[in-house]
């Protein structure tokens, strides 16, 4: 089975263009949208270039999108939650986003040592979210502050754990699930163990905005896509089998691990994951709040909500 870094999936920015657009253009005022579609995305992107309609938008990877939202490139953007809390002060949108609930492997530490011999951590590449949860967790479960390095590569099935020099590593998405979870000393579900911890979901992405932006309904747009994306879902299924190679197994993957909706729950739950990023000053301000489209005044100009 062959796995492929997403910068080998063509989802760079410039071939992931549409609506005459991108950039730092506004044509026609319209919204600037950015995305990146990966293995945890799928049900909520899949749809996305059908169901919106009033934006132009860009796909790239997680670091394309983080640069383009920091550079003021895009008005709104489908994020990790640690790029979310990272940049704070944003305003999510309401009704989407993607989490999970109780153990799931999509963020899995695997050792080679016991527990409490764990000093140094690989964090896959494609991991935005898994060190932070594991810099929340680790030290109540193994009273360790383990050392966390980035990988350069992917950690797939042909890494050579055995090998590398750390104690540990971060897998996440189809690399955790395919992990070969038998050949570690132990195994450390995060989003498990961040359920056991708070009884809430973790809230892996969101769909962040800066504050004052009007998104002019395409947060209606980006819901209606998610709603449409699962009704795709066989094809998403088969699409990512044939991707990694695996015969069966993804569907209840999508069907029970990976949630789109974002209730109050969700919400709370981000707000928790916020409360302990600061705690442990991983973040200096990750306040956020609900998008709320702006109100007219007087019938005149508008002031947001």
């Amino acid at each position: 089975m062959a796995f492929r870094s997403r910068k080998d999936d063509s989802q760079g920015g410039s071939s992931g263009t549409r609506g005459g657009g991108g950039g730092t253009s506004r044509s026609g005022n319209r919204v600037r949208l950015a995305y990146f579609d990966d293995f945890t995305t799928k049900t909520v992107t899949h749809a996305l270039e059908k169901c919106v309609k009033m934006a132009t938008m860009r796909r790239g990877s997680v670091d394309e999108v983080r640069e383009w939202f920091e550079q003021d490139e895009v008005d709104v953007a489908l994020m990790p939650a640690w790029d979310f809390m990272k940049v704070g002060r944003l305003s999510m949108v309401p009704g989407v986003c993607v989490s999970t609930v109780g153990p799931s492997n999509m963020y899995l530490l695997c050792s080679k040592v016991l527990p409490t011999e764990i000093r140094r951590v690989l964090v896959d590449r494609e991991s935005f979210g898994g060190r932070s949860l594991a810099e929340v967790l680790l030290p109540a479960q193994t009273g360790t502050h383990p050392e966390f390095t980035r990988s350069d590569v992917p950690l797939s099935h042909d890494f050579d754990f055995s090998g590398d020099p750390h104690d540990a590593f971060l897998l996440v998405a189809e690399n955790a699930l395919l992990a070969n979870k038998t050949s570690f000393t132990w195994n450390f579900d995060l989003g498990g163990a961040w359920h056991s911890h708070t009884n809430a979901p973790f809230v892996m992405h969101v769909w962040g905005c800066r504050r004052g932006v009007d998104l002019r309904g395409v947060e209606k747009e980006i819901v209606d896509a998610a709603r449409s994306s699962m009704t795709f879902l066989s094809e998403i299924v088969q699409k990512e089998m044939s991707r990694l190679g695996v015969a069966s197994g993804l569907e209840p993957v999508y069907q029970k691990l990976i949630k789109t909706d974002c209730g109050p729950t969700e919400v709370a739950a981000l707000r928790h994951y916020a409360q302990e990023l600061a705690k442990r000053r991983l973040t200096r301000n990750p306040q956020f709040q609900t998008y709320r489209p702006p109100v007219a005044v007087g019938g005149a100009g508008f002031a947001v909500r």
